[in-house]
């Protein structure tokens, strides 16, 4: 098995720290557009956005948008944009009626973003 020394390679990824995380879990707004998804779909687990935001297992950085998808759970996410320095949660989004997870989502975005696009 190959050891990989990081510090030398160019590690090439779109997940954002838990720095950012804790950043957007503090400083948030909620767009109406996102509070009207949050009502319809009425599926988070967790009514409190700071602490599901706090405790998200996943969140990268989107290539085409720039935007920040951060997962809420298995299923849901939010997509955070950036105004003048402020995060802005723009939609809350969900992946159960494709039939997939927000995991599957990320990969889709990843390979994109490896393949340039």
């Amino acid at each position: 098995m190959e050891i990989v020394d990081l510090e030398q390679e160019k590690v090439k990824t779109t997940l954002v720290s838990r720095k950012f995380i804790g950043w957007v879990a503090h400083n948030f707004e909620v767009s109406e557009h996102a509070e009207f998804r949050m009502v319809e779909r009425d599926s988070i687990t967790n009514r409190n956005l700071k602490t599901s935001i706090l405790n998200s297992p996943l969140a990268w950085k989107t290539t085409t948008q720039g935007t920040t998808i951060i997962a809420l759970d298995l299923y849901n996410y939010i997509v955070v944009a950036l105004d003048n320095g402020k995060p802005i949660i723009t939609t809350f989004g969900t992946t159960k009626d494709k039939g997939t997870t927000v995991e599957v989502k990320y990969q889709v975005d990843y390979k994109k973003y490896m393949r340039g696009e």
